[in-house]
């Protein structure tokens, strides 16, 4: 017999290999047809990891952003879900950016990753991001006293 169709392959899928007999040959129903057999490959198991999974932003670092790298197998789409952040995506890693003005106490950023050719989507991630800038005196003995707690943590950096 010669074995014909996919006989070979390495993403995920289902594949017919083909099987037919040489004249003269029977199979053990008696029957000559040729024989498709339907085989499998199953997708493994996806997983994902961000590094690091908190970011805090700053006066010093706001406009040029904090890299979160964002590791996972395979070629599942990378996407991410928060409003009020400035985020980018290249490749795999997330570029995250402040305005510079607005604090952020906490806020979360979801990270997914689709299934790719050859894994399933993992579980989604998060990183927290927080957002402080050095602010400008308010008059007040309060907002005077952040003011210059501001200036001496910049001046200390």
């Amino acid at each position: 017999m010669t074995i014909g169709g996919t006989t070979s392959a390495t993403n995920a899928g289902t594949y017919t290999a083909t099987f037919t007999l040489n004249s003269n040959y029977r199979w053990a129903d008696g029957t000559t047809s040729n024989l498709d057999v339907n085989w499998t490959i199953n997708k493994a198991a996806g997983t994902l990891t961000v590094s690091p999974t908190s970011v805090a932003l700053d006066g010093d670092n706001y406009s040029a952003g904090v890299k979160v790298t964002i590791t996972r197998p395979g070629d599942g789409a990378i996407s991410y879900s928060l409003s009020g952040l400035t985020l980018s995506l290249s490749g795999n890693v997330l570029t995250i950016k402040g305005d510079g003005s607005t604090a952020i106490s906490s806020t979360t950023i979801t990270i997914k990753v689709a299934a790719g050719t050859n894994y399933t989507a993992p579980s989604n991630k998060t990183v927290t991001v927080t957002a402080s800038y050095w602010e400008w005196g308010s008059e007040t003995a309060v907002g005077d006293a952040k003011w210059w707690a501001g200036l001496k943590t910049w001046a200390a950096k």
